[in-house]
C-alpha cells in the first residue's frame, strides 16, 4: 500500500467535494491534524474509517486504497483463459497447475475454483496413482466446492458448482448434501 498516493488521493477527494481539512476532520470526529498526516502520507488512516470515507466520497474502500478491481479481473480472465486453451490441447495436468497458481495469486476467485474443480475431476489418471491421490483431489475439490457453495452469487459458476457437487459428494459420503 503506497500511503502517499493514498493520502493525495483522499486529498484530491476531499477537494472535489469542497471541503477543508477541518471540515473533513470535524465529520470524522478527528484532528485536522490526522488528516493533514494522511494526505502528507505520514499515515493511513484507521480501518474504521474506511467505510465513513468511502460514503463521503462515493468510492468504494477498494477504490480508497488503490485496489484494480477491473485489474484484477483482467488478470484472473487472462488465467482461466490460458487454463483453458492449456485444457483443449490436451494438457490437463498443465492447465491444473496454471489454475492452482492463480488461485495463489487470487485465492477469493470462484472462476477459477469451478474450473479447478471440474479438471481435477475429469483429469485422466497418472501412472502408479493410488487412493491416497485420490482422496486428495476429492478433498481439494470438496473445499473448492464448499467454498463456491457458500460464498459465490454467480448463477453460472453456482450451477456447475451444483452439478460437480451432486457427483463428488456421494463418493466422499456426503449423501445428505448431495441430496
Amino acid at each position: 500500500m503506497d500511503q502517499k498516493r493514498i493520502g493525495s488521493f483522499l486529498r484530491e477527494l476531499r477537494t472535489e467535494k469542497g471541503l477543508t481539512q477541518e471540515q473533513l476532520a470535524e465529520y470524522l470526529n478527528l484532528s485536522a491534524s490526522a488528516v493533514s498526516q494522511w494526505e502528507c502520507g505520514r499515515v493511513l488512516p484507521d480501518i474504521s474509517q474506511l467505510p465513513l470515507l468511502a460514503n463521503l466520497f462515493e468510492v468504494s474502500a477498494d477504490v480508497l486504497l488503490g485496489i484494480d478491481v477491473d485489474s484484477k479481473a483482467k488478470k484472473i480472465d487472462e488465467i482461466y483463459q490460458t487454463a483453458l486453451k492449456t485444457s483443449q490441447e490436451g494438457r490437463r495436468y498443465e492447465a491444473i497447475d496454471i489454475l492452482r497458481d492463480g488461485l495463489r495469486q487470487y485465492p477469493d476467485s470462484f472462476r477459477l475454483m469451478e474450473f479447478l474443480v471440474a479438471e481435477l475431476r475429469c483429469r485422466p489418471p497418472k501412472d502408479g496413482e493410488g487412493e491416497k491421490e485420490l482422496a486428495a483431489y476429492r478433498r481439494q475439490m470438496e473445499t473448492y466446492l464448499d467454498r463456491i457453495l457458500a460464498g459465490c452469487t454467480d448463477d453460472t459458476i453456482r450451477a456447475n458448482a451444483v452439478r460437480t457437487a451432486c457427483f463428488l459428494y456421494p463418493e466422499i459420503g456426503r449423501y445428505d448434501d448431495a441430496v
